[in-house]
């Protein structure tokens, strides 16, 4: 039985990680590590490397998501962050991230569904996109709200 190059590939980093002492969740690590520094290739090699492997594929999902929106593809991006959504309904760092994707595409109701589903939260960012959507949505004092609570949390910093 021949198997294809990727998926022999994608078997090998986890039998090395094994046998190196390491494990997918030091893959994970150095893949989240990839995402900061920009090295998207490496970063997506090891998420698509645990999906063909069926190992923390969820993770794997909210990983490539947060790559796919760095590599600005917004509608893969939201593809994985749904999928991850799907068994993690209330995964505040999903919905953020999900939200920003929204604010990005210019689907600000949506961004405003998903803000609010973290809420109360003490990210001040959450507060500047839910600025933004609101002014695109022409609701300016809910937006003078969400600036003030900005505002509030930036100066507590």
């Amino acid at each position: 039985m021949l198997l294809n190059r990727r998926r022999l590939t994608s078997a090998f980093i986890f039998f090395l990680a094994a046998y190196t002492g390491g494990s997918a969740a030091d893959e994970f690590d150095q893949a989240e590590e990839y995402l900061r520094q920009g090295n998207l290739n490496k970063a997506n090699w090891i998420y698509f490397s645990s999906l063909n492997n069926n190992v923390r594929v969820d993770e794997a999902r909210l990983g490539l998501a947060k790559s796919m929106m760095q590599a600005r593809k917004y509608d893969a991006a939201l593809q994985y962050v749904n999928a991850y959504l799907e068994a993690n309904t209330n995964s505040d760092e999903a919905l953020k991230l999900r939200s920003q994707i929204f604010v990005l595409t210019g689907q600000w109701a949506n961004a405003v569904a998903d803000i609010k589903r973290t809420m109360p939260t003490d990210d001040a960012d959450m507060y500047m996109l839910l600025n933004v959507a609101y002014q695109k949505l022409d609701q300016p004092e809910l937006a003078g709200q969400a600036k003030d609570e900005f505002e509030r949390l930036q100066a507590g910093r």
